[in-house]
């Protein structure tokens, strides 16, 4: 609980984590409108692939190493950030790409290796941007840090509680079918949810590594 305390501190004291998030959260969510990931003969869906595909990394590492300034390590301003994330960009990428087939290949099998996968390789965007590593070589930190069922599971729980709030909001907006404002609420929630959830990722992955 400390540390989803220290986390969601993190995003009073910089709100240009929500911000941003914010303004990633907006075009996924407008460009979805358009065109679904599966929603290949449409015109839209390059848009749709591009903003996932180009601004998911790009978002996360502006996240992560302001997280990290936060904790009390690391330049935080703005050319630093850039500069970081055109540096690390394709690598993230690629890792990207590779997490989230092999999180799909687990969940195509059956839903527990999907979710052990995932919880496994969860800090390898972390072990990108902090520590300059390469893709395989931050999938071996990431699953070095989450050995063992009880550290995975402990993973795991630090998130449920923002995954559960977003999901809440997300629910509520649909089920009262709230419109524009059901909209709004959703892209704000899943902003939030967002910057959080890179917030924790980040202390925690440093406070592993000293462990």
């Amino acid at each position: 609980m400390h540390l989803l305390r220290r986390s969601a501190a993190a995003l009073v004291r910089d709100p240009s984590l929500v911000i941003v998030a914010l303004g990633f959260t907006t075009a996924q969510y407008l460009t979805g409108l358009k065109a679904g990931v599966l929603d290949i003969e449409s015109p839209w869906w390059i848009l749709t692939m591009a903003v996932i595909l180009l601004g998911s990394p790009a978002i996360h590492a502006w996240l992560i190493v302001r997280s990290r300034a936060l904790a009390g390590a690391g330049r935080a301003s703005a050319r630093a950030v850039w500069s970081q994330i055109v540096a690390c960009f394709v690598r993230l990428l690629v890792g990207q790409i590779v997490v989230n087939a092999l999180v799909i290949a687990g969940l195509a099998v059956f839903i527990i290796p999907g979710v052990y996968i995932g919880v496994r390789l969860i800090y390898y965007k972390q072990a990108i941007i902090l520590d300059g590593l390469p893709v395989s070589g931050a999938l071996y930190r990431s699953a070095e840090l989450t050995v063992g069922w009880r550290t995975a599971a402990a993973v795991l729980a630090r998130m449920v509680p923002i995954w559960a709030i977003s999901f809440s909001v997300v629910a509520a907006a649909t089920f009262f079918e709230l419109g524009v404002a059901g909209d709004v609420l959703i892209i704000v929630g899943s902003a939030v949810s967002l910057a959080w959830v890179n917030a924790l990722l980040t202390m925690s992955y440093k406070r592993a590594q000293a462990t």
